[in-house]
């Protein structure tokens, strides 16, 4: 397979989850900049994203053709996973001043 076979089953096998996982992380950065925290809540969901775009190049770039369930999992849904995880270790640690 040469590499602009692999980009086009790139672009057709992820595009919608994409496109959906974009209108996530657009409403979760919007949801994280209104709350009035000091900007913690957009620290952590700056660490989500982040983790979120490893995660998904991962998942990208080792199976661009054979998706199971968990990879269209992480990659619809992964943002909004990692920022409710690094919520609630923030939450458990007592590092997010609640109140």
């Amino acid at each position: 397979m040469r590499l602009n076979d692999q980009c086009i089953l790139f672009s057709n096998r992820f595009r919608r989850q994409l496109r959906f996982s974009a209108l996530v992380q657009i409403a979760l950065c919007m949801l994280a900049a209104i709350v009035l925290d000091d900007g913690y809540a957009v620290r952590l969901f700056l660490i989500a994203l982040a983790t979120y775009w490893i995660a998904c190049g991962i998942v990208i770039v080792r199976r661009p053709g054979a998706l199971c369930v968990g990879d269209r999992l992480i990659v619809r849904w992964g943002c909004l996973i990692f920022f409710v995880l690094a919520a609630y270790e923030a939450f458990i640690r007592n590092n997010w001043n609640v109140g």
